[in-house]
């Protein structure tokens, strides 16, 4: 503490204070006609005596200046606390005590930097946005510098918006310095991995290389962290390899697609040990024998090629096969004969549409391209089992070839008998409102006569596919 007196003799003309430009303190200033002015002072620059006018004048650092009579002036105090600094401030070697991972809360996450040259004046404290990756914050409480050596601890805070690195920019004590921490990825987890439910896509035939067949397994619980993938040899039937691609679990539930490589070695189950996000289980595959040109060798009531085998002498298919989706391919459709285009007289030649069994691929495909709103694109529209060659069968191939299934599945539970095909009819006596064409109905198992279409019908449809 400083203390001036106005009937002290003053023989110094000029006082510098270099000292104060380091300090925060404040005047008090008592007045000869009894009153008292205080006023914060920091960074004063000096204090000097202008003999001849008898004014004490205090310079700021700024260039401000504040003067006093000496005859105004009883009793002046200067009080306070030094201004902390510090000569270095040593980012370089900060110390960061927990860790941070993107898309996770910092906890307890801290850093300690060193420094050099403390006053043991007071600071206020800072608060810092990251930058690079943002999201963080970092926060040190005010205080005071050691005198010498000593560490500032910055508390973060936040949630780090991606990988890579947070730099926090620090401007304290007179020095300023960045400091820079790695961001980790948050790593993979699941809760549970669903092979017994796995979807597989394509066919798996002993001795011919796999081409596009790969399945799909459903998990829950993810976390939205990153996995690595995952190459598996199959056991059992040896000669297949698994491939995951490294990427990302979804929050919550998810499939993971494997791709299926290699030449199976034998007929047989082909197994797969999965292993990713903390989970595992086993798939199991069934790879067919070959019947010699590359087909299977499958009989009706296989599961095979995304469905059942209703029919192993399909005619226009290299190896015969008619294969239905399964059981829960009972979804009712509702056709309007009004939505669609086809089916305005007058018909002067009927569209290529034919009852006949191997008419389903070309029936389903005619009315898909040329008219709008039909049950066979309910079929042709849709991929199942990783295959999108589905389509509505002929009335024929619905009462012969589905009869053959013996699983019970026809008729399907609370539904009708009648079901939608693709065989196309024209009645010239017959009109529903201006309409003369409409789309046959048919019961597995059952020969009829064509069931003529009202205007507005919901029956179920079931889809096939031939190879």
């Amino acid at each position: 503490m400083k203390a001036f007196k106005k009937h002290i003799g003053f023989s110094l003309i000029c006082l510098t204070f270099p000292f104060f430009n380091q300090a925060q303190f404040q005047h008090e200033v008592n007045l000869s006609n009894g009153n008292v002015e205080t006023a914060p002072v920091q960074g004063i620059d000096s204090i000097y005596f202008d003999i001849p006018s008898s004014t004490m004048h205090i310079r700021m650092l700024n260039n401000n200046l504040q003067s006093y009579q000496w005859s105004e002036i009883d009793n002046m105090t200067f009080s306070g606390s030094a201004l902390g600094q510090v000569d270095a401030l040593d980012c370089n070697n900060a110390v960061l005590t927990g860790s941070l991972t993107e898309g996770q809360a910092a906890s307890n996450v801290s850093f300690s930097v060193p420094y050099t040259g403390g006053n043991g004046g007071s600071h206020n404290g800072q608060t810092v946005n990251s930058i690079g990756v943002t999201g963080l914050m970092a926060t040190t409480p005010a205080g005071n510098f050691s005198n010498g050596q000593g560490s500032l601890i910055y508390e973060i805070m936040g949630t780090p918006s991606s990988t890579g690195v947070a730099s926090f920019e620090l401007n304290i004590g007179g020095q300023i310095c960045t400091v820079q921490f790695q961001v980790d990825q948050l790593m993979g987890e699941i809760s549970s991995l669903d092979c017994a439910n796995a979807s597989v896509n394509g066919n798996l035939v002993e001795n011919t290389a796999a081409s596009g067949v790969s399945f799909e397994i459903n998990y829950t619980g993810g976390n939205g962290g990153a996995h690595n993938g995952q190459v598996v040899s199959s056991v059992g039937v040896t000669g297949l390899t698994a491939t995951l691609n490294a990427g990302n679990f979804s929050v919550g539930n998810g499939n993971l697609t494997y791709q299926i490589t290699g030449t199976p070695a034998s007929a047989g189950t082909a197994e797969f040990l999965l292993d990713i996000g903390g989970q595992t289980c086993t798939l199991s595959i069934n790879v067919a024998s070959s019947g010699g040109g590359g087909c299977p060798t499958l009989a009706i009531g296989d599961a095979f090629g995304g469905g059942i085998v209703v029919a192993t002498n399909y005619p226009g298919t290299t190896c015969g096969y008619l294969i239905v989706r399964e059981n829960d391919d009972n979804s009712p459709f509702t056709f309007a004969i009004s939505n669609s285009n086809c089916f305005q007289p007058p018909v002067t030649a009927g569209p290529p549409i034919s009852n006949a069994i191997g008419e389903g691929p070309n029936n389903s495909a005619w009315l898909v391209q040329n008219c709008n709103s039909t049950p066979a694109h309910a079929c042709e529209s849709v991929t199942h089992g990783g295959f999108n060659d589905w389509f509505l069968p002929s009335k024929d191939e619905v009462e012969q070839l589905m009869g053959n299934w013996t699983n019970n599945n026809y008729p399907p539970q609370g539904t009708s008998q009648q079901y939608f095909t693709s065989s196309f009819a024209y009645n010239a006596g017959f009109n529903i409102n201006g309409y003369n064409n409409y789309i046959e109905l048919a019961e597995p198992g059952v020969i009829s006569t064509s069931i003529v279409l009202s205007s507005n019908l919901t029956r179920p449809v079931r889809c096939v596919r031939a190879f």
